[in-house]
């Protein structure tokens, strides 16, 4: 292919990538999401981003894990709360 047609190609590609990409304030996630699709360019662009951020979100947090440490989080305060508490009425 000339350099004229891969130009092309990748300009179509990045404006692909881009006008599907919905992650507010990650454009170093749409780069590199962007490479992904690059480097799997026989493939159609929304199965490749798919499977990037697939891979790449496989260890982000749901509304459930969120809501698990906020509640275990709260419980160690208050474990900590009658310590503190236990303490200052022992040493009055």
């Amino acid at each position: 292919m000339s350099n004229n047609v891969n130009s092309t190609i990748m300009d179509n590609m990045r404006d692909n990538v881009h006008e599907l990409w919905v992650i507010e304030g990650r454009p170093d996630l749409e780069d590199d999401c962007l490479q992904y699709c690059y480097d799997n360019i026989d493939r159609p662009v929304p199965i490749t981003m798919i499977e990037f951020l697939s891979t790449h979100c496989s260890q982000a947090m749901s509304t459930k894990d969120f809501e698990f440490a906020q509640e275990e989080h709260r419980k160690n305060l208050v474990v900590k709360l009658q310590n503190l508490s236990k303490e200052m009425q022992e040493n009055a």
